[in-house]
């Protein structure tokens, strides 16, 4: 059935709705005259789709506009109604107030995503709405798939802004400057995005804190306007790109983790953030040098690795890259199958659960199937082949997430060349997951004696060598930095170190404190693991003494709402039914499919 269709039906009983949020994945026409005209004191309106739905004209209700009449079943007469307005607007900025009542919108919100319209349409309602502070377009599709609007329709940000500070443009001193405005087109090439993003900025939105950039990653102009002309107070930010990036050296969305304080949310889910810029004790390059006999994990044309300073950090999209090339190796201890080392994993995990303490809501993406020439620390010409994940087993770390007790929402999966997320299907026979890799997730993992027991029993005997071989690698290298302390002292006297923890030396980004550093100390290391798993024990035996009662148990997540691991469901389910879904044979799910 048409989504108009269905629309039209409920609006009748949406009289005194304040909030409407549409998320459609089918192509779709629209008429937000009669949305207004249903819903008058509408505050929020926000329509997405996965696809493209066409908004036909004109918006503003009757009441307030009566010079049309027009219905939806006259979408020729729209279409050339939407064209006058579009060229009228577009040649001549006159008088407008006077086309309008003294009737206006509640509307304080308006955020469209991959809409087709004319933008004279939008300029009329904003004649209406003196309450808007938020405006975001995003992803306008030019091209229409209905034979009645052959011809592109064309988005012009310039005269948007002109429009918005024209003299005669009724509600001129109450809309700017807006809180939130962003305006980006699908398919459509700018050479000058970074100069018109922030014009846009300064003339429409300067006291905002939240920013929305159409970029695979931040530009070094972008960075300097971020950390100077705004003065470096942002709180939202957004890098939406339909295309995956492919990763640069130095990605400057580091250099800005490293150096912004006030950040709360940060969605970038097509931007590869190279999980060697967050190894600050360098040991990715130590597990390639063992395993593959090769040098230089590192590259000087990288940047140093850093300690975001955004630990109020409550949303994070991002997804995730390595450099590090080790798909030679067969040892299962450390790599997974598929090429990627768990100290990867473990990195991640680990890192995002001590920096960043109050996540709300986690989406991490690795990339799957990427094939290309890139830059990589090997030599021109070398090239990834190998799948990267993250991993779920229990030695990759993944119950290091459980630090986030205030998590509501998590997400983890991989992404193709489309941008897509990539189902679960047949993924448990990959990775092979036992209960003891997911059981602290649940309550009933730590209720329950024998499956306590079967992690320390994991814990004594699958990873007792791979502890002792930490151990004396840590004292390896502690050996060399004493080694490289003192003979740097000798040569140069009063010389000071700053990162004693790395053999390289390098100056580390953001955060200095010692605390940190000290949380991160065994950062990569299996024995952050096994400290996690003796803390959750730790735990139940504690809140035992102190509530009084027994069988008191460690709760992962306590808020958690819903939970997506490698699954392209649009919502997620529960921990317990995904935990189930994970540990299920693929062959089983044909059975139980209809518990999706």
């Amino acid at each position: 059935m048409d989504v108009q269709v269905r629309l039209s039906r409920l609006l009748p009983y949406m009289r005194f709705v304040t909030v409407l949020k549409l998320t459609m994945k089918m192509r779709a026409n629209l008429d937000l005259r009669t949305v207004f005209t249903q819903c008058p004191d509408l505050q929020v309106l926000h329509i997405r789709t996965t696809s493209t739905f066409r908004l036909l004209g004109p918006w503003v209700p009757m009441e307030i506009f009566p010079s049309s009449t027009l219905s939806l079943q006259q979408p020729q007469l729209q279409q050339q109604e939407d064209h006058d307005q579009d060229h009228e607007l577009k040649t001549k900025q006159g008088p407008l107030s006077a086309a309008f009542s003294s009737k206006v919108l509640a509307l304080r919100e308006l955020v469209l995503e991959r809409a087709h319209f004319y933008q004279a349409s939008l300029e009329r309602l904003l004649c209406i709405t003196p309450y808007l502070d938020t405006l975001r377009l995003i992803d306008l599709n030019r091209h229409s798939w209905l034979a009645s609007y052959p011809a592109p329709v064309e988005y012009d940000q310039q005269r948007l802004i002109r429009f918005l500070q024209n003299p005669s443009f009724p509600q001129q001193p109450k809309i700017i400057p807006l809180k939130s405005f962003s305006f980006s087109i699908a398919s459509k090439l700018n050479h000058n995005h970074d100069r018109d993003i922030q014009t846009a900025y300064k003339e429409l939105s300067p006291t905002s804190r939240e920013m929305t950039f159409y970029v695979e990653d931040l530009s070094v102009p972008l960075l300097k306007y971020l950390r100077e002309e705004v003065a470096n107070v942002v709180t939202t930010l957004e890098l939406r790109y339909n295309d995956i990036h492919r990763f640069s050296p130095d990605p400057v969305l580091h250099r800005y983790m490293c150096s912004s304080p006030h950040l709360v949310h940060l969605k970038a889910p097509n931007t590869f953030y190279l999980v060697d810029l967050l190894d600050i004790h360098g040991r990715m390059e130590s597990v390639t040098r063992r395993i593959t006999g090769r040098t230089g994990g590192t590259n000087s044309l990288m940047g140093p690795p850093g300690i975001w300073v955004c630990k109020n950090l409550e949303t994070l999209h991002l997804s995730f890259r390595a450099t590090s090339n080790t798909n030679n190796s067969s040892n299962s201890t450390t790599i997974a199958t598929g090429g990627t080392p768990k100290i990867n994993s473990r990195i991640v995990f680990g890192y995002i659960s001590r920096v960043c303490p109050e996540l709300k809501d986690l989406q991490l993406r690795a990339a799957e199937n990427f094939y290309w020439p890139a830059w990589t620390p090997h030599g021109d010409g070398a090239t990834i082949t190998q799948r990267q994940r993250l991993h779920l087993t229990l030695d990759s770390g993944f119950c290091l997430l459980a630090r986030l007790t205030r998590l509501e929402q998590l997400n983890l999966g991989c992404i193709s060349w489309s941008g897509a997320s990539t189902g679960f299907v047949s993924r448990n026979t990959v990775w092979n997951l036992e209960l003891v890799d997911l059981d602290w997730i649940l309550e009933e993992g730590h209720r329950d004696v024998r499956r306590r027991e079967m992690r320390r029993r994991v814990i004594a005997e699958r990873w007792e060598y791979l502890l002792y071989e930490e151990r004396v690698n840590k004292l390896q290298e502690a050996m060399e930095t004493n080694w490289w302390v003192s003979r740097t002292r000798k040569m140069v006297p009063h010389s000071t170190t700053t990162n004693t923890s790395n053999t390289n030396k390098q100056v580390l980004r953001g955060r200095t404190d010692p605390e940190i550093h000290e949380q991160l100390k065994n950062l990569g290391l299996l024995v952050d693991v096994k400290d996690m798993l003796e803390e959750m024990e730790v735990e139940n035996e504690r809140q035992g003494k102190e509530e009084g009662r027994e069988g008191w148990y460690f709760k992962c997540w306590p808020m958690l709402r819903w939970m997506q691991i490698y699954h392209s469901t649009e919502y997620g389910r529960s921990k317990e039914r995904e935990v189930r879904r994970l540990l299920t044979h693929p062959q089983d799910l044909i059975k139980t499919s209809g518990d999706r």
